[in-house]
């Protein structure tokens, strides 16, 4: 082992950078010292990104416009080059002298401290960062090296600082300082342009701009300097926070005045500006002097966060107290299994620490279990109508939210949902479950349409994404330590897996070939499926055994009635046929089983829905799903096709 690392360290060539130790200085009027910083460069590393031959094929180098239907009126939002950001950027670019023919490549970073043990509390700040030019559906695959680590913002507590404002204060400069530092190389190049040279051979004019920060809310609040509890697009006061009403979004222009103030003779004039715009005094902001940036717009819709560990989480909590928490596994318990709906045996309120996709598979079942609860009050029917209506709407938005594919038709759905949750809202209050709805997460789904026009589907910046980086790019590395000067150690492993990836990619270069499933060029809204059986059934069984494994004592008679409407043209001949039917079916002995019918998709691999008929066995409990069957009708007069439920 020792050999094959003194080989990986010397003999082999590098791709992307080595880390490299930098010492940062503190200046500021609150506190001076250094720190250190670990980082690389982050202009070699988009360069490696925007040249790999892995994505040669599928990077996105130009903006798009793309519709639904033929009159172009129902736009699709699908990756980033198709929202209103990367149009608005090349038309900056074109229209300045010397830059047009610009290639834009979208710098999407994301941090987020995490801990390395749960004994001591030992933690790491990784710093990520991709392209906008790879397609999201590759970009989720951290395998194929589509993140780059490119440093490790130091962590110190700064326990030497006895006041806490400042120890904060000092905290978040010192972050804004390793963040300019990791970035600095992307500021020339990102305004000027550098030739690069992408694997189909195209020389290319690059612009790297900074274009999203992939990060939660209090994340969101340090990096950019917004006072936590405020929102970081708007200027909404916090009390006015569960208002369903627009209000000024942030003016860049208007902090980079304040920020002049900070080399005025007297301190407090500073201070006073900032706090009128409602942002902390830092001496030190990081993305100023960075091109065609607004940090404002920058920050992006969490699915993970606000959504699923958010929304949803206030949902099942104020259903625990309307319904209490036994009721609530009790009714979760009972429901039967479905395919693609996560059945919770021992109730959603029994899992810990849930995961972004356990609420997911909460939410999908948390109408259905509080749809007949009607509260003990007057006028408890109403109430629960206007519950439902509000749990509903809020379900239902942070589905639609989480579509790989938007349009404007499901963006205007999104808005409607909003309205129908702010009209019933006060229905919480209410019941006693809240006094007021001043909650940034909850006031957050006010830029979502906004911001998912301006900078793609929700999908793209999901924080999912850099929480699975962690195990790769943390987590692994740790445990090849020996616990003592761990992130040099981390780095330098690091370094010799990314040497390692590049030898297999020159190796196995046809298994690395991507499909054209893994990308998807041309997005579809409206999927088409198709039943399909087994070839061969799962058993043959005595219909009196079906009868009685299937819970079916009627399978006779509908039998029966299924053959004569297959024979039958009109209701006189069913007659006819119904006695002579009846006969045939009697002597029915066996039949053959199906214990599952798939609903495969038409026009890709991938199953979408899968019913189960499956009787008790001595390996698994017995499942029935419950199916909505559409019967196109015979009948004229009638109308409408028969409708079928079991």
């Amino acid at each position: 082992m020792k050999s094959l690392n003194r080989l990986l360290d010397a003999d082999l060539e590098r791709e992307l950078p080595e880390f490299t130790l930098h010492s940062i200085e503190l200046s500021g009027p609150t506190f001076k010292g250094t720190a250190s910083l670990l980082k690389r460069d982050t202009a070699a590393c988009a360069k490696w990104l925007f040249e790999s031959p892995l994505f040669a094929d599928y990077l996105l180098v130009e903006p798009m416009k793309l519709y639904a239907d033929e009159d172009g009126t129902d736009s699709i939002i699908h990756e980033m080059n198709t929202g209103d950001w990367w149009w608005d950027t090349q038309e900056v670019l074109e229209k300045t002298p010397n830059l047009k023919g610009a290639t834009i490549v979208p710098i999407i970073l994301a941090l987020d401290k995490t801990t390395l043990t749960s004994y001591n509390q030992m933690e790491a700040y990784p710093v990520y960062m991709t392209i906008g030019n790879i397609p999201k559906a590759l970009r989720k695959k951290i395998s194929l090296h589509t993140h780059i680590l490119v440093g490790y913002l130091p962590t110190d507590r700064l326990s030497s600082i006895e006041d806490t404002k400042i120890r904060k204060l000092t905290k978040w400069d010192l972050k804004h300082a390793c963040l300019h530092e990791i970035f600095s190389p992307l500021m020339g190049i990102g305004q000027f342009g550098v030739e690069w040279k992408s694997a189909d051979g195209k020389v290319r004019r690059c612009h790297p701009i900074i274009a999203s920060f992939v990060i939660d809310y209090p994340e969101q609040c340090e990096t950019i300097g917004v006072v936590g509890g405020e929102c970081v697009l708007c200027k909404c006061p916090h009390n006015r926070l569960g208002e369903h009403a627009e209000f000024a979004y942030r003016n860049p222009e208007e902090l980079h005045a304040a920020l002049q103030l900070r080399e005025s003779s007297d301190p407090r004039l500073f201070t006073k500006k900032m706090s009128e715009i409602r942002m902390h005094p830092l001496y030190l902001n990081w993305w100023v002097g960075f091109p065609y940036i607004n940090p404002f717009v920058c920050v992006t819709p969490d699915l993970l966060h606000q959504l699923r560990q958010g929304i949803i989480s206030y949902l099942i909590q104020w259903a625990t107290k309307l319904v209490t928490r036994d009721e609530l596994n009790f009714r979760s318990r009972i429901l039967p299994q479905c395919h693609g709906i996560r059945h919770f045996a021992s109730g959603i309120c029994t899992v810990v620490n849930a995961s972004g996709q356990e609420h997911a598979n909460m939410a999908a079942i948390l109408v259905g279990i509080l749809n007949d609860f009607t509260p003990t009050l007057p006028e408890g029917a109403a109430l629960r109508i206007r519950f439902i209506r509000a749990v509903r709407s809020l379900i239902d938005f942070t589905f639609i939210a989480g579509f790989h594919v938007q349009s404007s038709s499901s963006l205007d759905r999104m808005d409607e949902l909003l309205n129908e949750f702010h009209t019933n809202k006060d229905v919480f209050i209410d019941l006693g479950l809240r006094t007021s709805f001043d909650i940034p997460k909850l006031h957050w789904l006010l830029h979502y349409v906004r911001q998912i026009y301006y900078k793609g589907s929700a999908d793209n910046f999901d924080t999912q994404f850099t929480e699975r980086a962690h195990i790769d790019f943390v987590k692994a590395l740790f445990r090849h330590t020996n616990k003592k000067d761990i992130l040099h150690q981390m780095v330098r492993m690091l370094e010799r897996f990314e040497k390692l990836f590049g030898i297999k990619i020159l190796i196995e270069r046809d298994q690395f070939s991507l499909s054209s499933a893994d990308v998807e060029s041309t997005p579809t809204i409206f999927q088409v499926y198709e039943q399909t059986l087994p070839l061969r059934p799962t058993h043959t069984a005595k219909l009196s055994d079906i009868q009685d494994q299937h819970h079916a004592p009627h399978l006779l008679r509908y039998i029966n009635k299924f053959l004569v409407g297959l024979r039958a043209e009109n209701p006189i001949q069913q007659r006819n046929l119904q006695d002579a039917t009846t006969e045939e079916t009697w002597r029915i002995q066996h039949l053959d089983i199906f214990h599952q019918l798939k609903f495969n998709f038409v026009d890709k691999e991938g199953t979408a829905d899968i019913i189960y008929a499956r009787p008790a066995s001595r390996y698994s409990k017995e499942r029935f799903d419950a199916a909505t069957v559409f019967w196109p009708s015979k009948d004229a007069s009638r109308g409408i096709s028969s409708e079928f439920s079991g």
